[in-house]
């Protein structure tokens, strides 16, 4: 977090967090990737990992 972030929250309260977090949040939906336009192999690999997260977790409960 910026330190011009950080003085908005204390100075505010709430309401510039809650800014900084919808304006986060929409930019995070509006830039995401769209996995239909990665190469083929850099699918395969985040494929690879997804599968691998979903095996950890299952081995660690």
């Amino acid at each position: 977090m910026t330190r011009r972030v950080a003085e908005l929250k204390q100075t505010e309260g709430g309401s510039a967090a809650t800014v900084c977090e919808a304006v986060g949040e929409r930019l995070r939906s509006v830039l995401a990737p769209d996995p239909a336009t990665l190469p083929p192999h850099l699918q395969t690999l985040l494929n690879q990992l997804q599968l691998d997260d979903a095996e950890t977790k299952l081995r660690s409960r």
